[in-house]
């Protein structure tokens, strides 16, 4: 084995990469599914959902490139001779941008219209 492939911080990329691409296909599918419930029995005037939500549930397969982007940042500062402080605050915006989408996510999943009933 490389030499390289063992290094630790590697570890923590690819698995904070997978985090955050798990939480944007388990939040598009939810936010999708629940888009789909929500149009039965919906024949009220007035009845319309949020762009957000409709963004996510027809275009939420391109925010993966979040990951992929993160991804790629975080291996440049690994590779290159920076404070450390750098890495720190890489696994810490990985850590919030995993909780935002969380969120997001569970706000344009339980509320995807603008519904008040």
């Amino acid at each position: 084995m490389y030499d390289n492939q063992t290094v630790p911080a590697y570890r923590v990329i690819s698995l904070l990469t997978m985090l955050q691409a798990a939480v944007v296909v388990s939040g598009t599918l939810f936010v999708a599914a629940m888009c789909k419930f929500s149009e039965f029995g919906s024949h009220r005037a007035g009845f319309a959902f949020l762009p957000a939500a409709l963004f996510v549930r027809n275009f939420g397969w391109t925010l993966l490139f979040v990951p992929v982007c993160w991804a790629a940042l975080a291996t440049a500062v690994v590779r290159s001779e920076i404070n450390p402080w750098v890495h720190r605050a890489l696994v810490l915006i990985a850590l919030a941008l995993v909780l935002v989408g969380v969120y997001l996510y569970a706000q344009l999943g339980f509320h995807p219209t603008n519904d008040p009933f």
